[in-house]
């Protein structure tokens, strides 16, 4: 009988005899680590600690080993590297061990073209996404222990359960598990008495949740409205039949960063020597003024600086500007997302309407209409799959506050309206080389689309709006969002939201 740090040790060891003629043939790599597994089941079984962990390992190895054997398509949202490191993160959050991993890494990762940075940078950011559990009042409690005793203590960070439901359950955590594992699940218990009382989602970390209900029906609308990557449905990390990609590549991918709920201070510069203070400048009485727009209406600088161009005064946007600018877009963001997509494209028919009639803006609105701007948008992204044990239904949820800045009039109206259509809050940022957003504000002040969904900020030099906003120079952020495809844009201007139900 082997004890368990040789059986690991004697894992690890596997790994160092697999050797590739082409390390970049990941069918062949797929196909071997799953042959090496299914020699040594006794190993791997000791290992995971339970038969369904290896069972499915298995399932992903195969299946998408023969995928990428016989050059099968797949989601277009993912490249092929995306799809490699998609499915290694997706076992490595069922499998946790750690030689387990490290003979995975050498099976499919060492040697070969996968960019080993990003690779790294993703598993690192696997220690910080959230697990949580909600336990309605009709939950099967049963059921739950038992996933629980499969998942263990350690993998969850918060259980919500119904107050009415709370001392049975705890009872039965005291009854099926040991001492230290049940003061560890008893830290996680949060109380509620509505459902309106679950926290909104404050991490852009993975987030992955389960309900619990013997009302399928309650559960799967509380699955729509849950602001998650990943819910689950009486089931929690059940991953059986091996096709289930958990989007860790989008989630913690470089452009998702920027879209977190903050900007860098640091890329924001000193005003140069061309700026003015409102208060120091001559005739300022008759000469036109554009301030900031942003939460729904014209606001001036917090500093009061402005810059001269074309015998205007423009607003230059400083730090405090663009903080209150951002705040004001998140909040937006939270108001518009709920809006159905039918209900967005009704109120967004409306507004082009209005500017079609206004002559002042007829030269380039004139050219938006519901077909040139919302075909391709109306489409109903929702794909469902399922085996003998799973159902699941994949869609998409707006991403966040997004960055606009064109050359074109005609170009930042039709982007502008494919924003909005996808759920998600603008920021238009502009200088003398770009568009200004300022002439249609007015417009959009006195329209019904809540206050900081659409916000405007000027500025001398851009770049200083685009490394604090975009996390990265304007023409880079770009090319990871727009293209002429609408399909394709919709998808960049979207997350993926999986949804996984039991059928059992």
């Amino acid at each position: 009988m082997y004890f368990f740090q040789e059986i690991l040790t004697e894992i690890f060891t596997l790994s160092k005899k697999i050797k590739f003629n082409d390390t970049d043939d990941f069918s062949t790599r797929f196909l071997k680590a799953a042959s090496i597994i299914e020699k040594n089941l006794f190993l791997f079984n000791s290992a995971c600690k339970h038969v369904d962990i290896v069972t499915t390992i298995l399932e992903y190895l195969t299946n998408f080993g023969v995928k990428f054997m016989f050059g099968i398509e797949f989601d277009e949202e993912y490249n092929k590297e995306e799809i490699i490191l998609s499915v290694v993160l997706t076992i490595f959050t069922i499998c946790t061990e750690h030689k387990v991993q490290l003979f995975l890494e050498n099976a499919i990762i060492k040697n070969s073209i996968l960019n080993q940075i990003q690779y790294n940078s993703l598993k690192n950011e696997l220690l910080n996404q959230t697990n949580e559990m909600i336990l309605l009042k009709d939950s099967d409690l049963y059921t739950v222990i038992n996933c629980l005793m499969r998942i263990g203590s350690s993998r969850i960070n918060k259980i919500w359960i119904d107050v009415t439901i709370k001392q049975k359950f705890l009872s039965l955590i005291k009854k099926y598990f040991h001492r230290k594992d049940f003061h560890i699940f008893k830290s996680t218990i949060r109380i509620f008495k509505s459902t309106k009382e679950f926290t909104p989602r404050t991490s852009y970390n993975m987030n992955i949740i389960s309900i619990w209900s013997e009302d399928i029906v309650y559960a799967r609308y509380l699955a729509t409205v849950l602001n998650r990557d990943v819910i689950f449905v009486n089931v929690h990390m059940d991953l059986y039949g091996g096709d289930i990609l958990l989007p860790y590549v989008k989630v913690f991918g470089k452009i998702h960063k920027g879209f977190k709920p903050t900007f860098n201070d640091d890329s924001i510069r000193i005003p140069n020597v061309n700026e003015v203070n409102f208060s120091h400048v001559p005739n300022k009485e008759s000469m036109p003024i554009c301030n900031l727009f942003y939460d729904g209406k014209w606001q001036k600088p917090v500093k009061n600086t402005y810059w001269k161009y074309n015998n205007m005064l423009w607003a230059n946007a400083t730090k405090d500007d663009i903080k209150m600018c951002f705040n004001s877009a998140v909040e937006g963001f939270k108001i518009w997302k709920t809006w159905s997509i039918t209900n967005r494209i009704d109120l967004l028919s409306q507004m082009i309407t209005i500017l079609n009639y206004n002559s002042k803006f007829s030269k380039y609105s004139s050219k938006l209409t519901a077909n040139t701007v919302f075909s391709n948008f109306t489409r109903v992204w929702l794909l469902c799959s399922q085996n003998d044990r799973l159902e699941v239904i994949q869609s998409r949820i707006p991403r966040g506050v997004i960055i606009l800045k064109e050359k074109s009039e005609e170009i930042l109206l039709l982007r502008l309206i494919q924003i909005l259509i996808s759920g998600n809050s603008v920021i238009v940022i502009a200088d003398k080389h770009s568009c200004s957003l300022a002439p249609y504000c007015d417009i959009f002040s006195t329209s019904k689309i809540p206050r900081g969904v659409i916000n405007f900020l000027f500025n001398q030099n851009t770049k200083d709006l685009e490394l604090s906003l975009c996390a990265t120079d304007y023409i880079n952020y770009e090319k990871q969002l727009f293209t002429s495809n609408f399909e394709k844009m919709y998808i960049n201007l979207t997350l993926s939201k999986q949804i996984v139900l039991s059928l059992k």
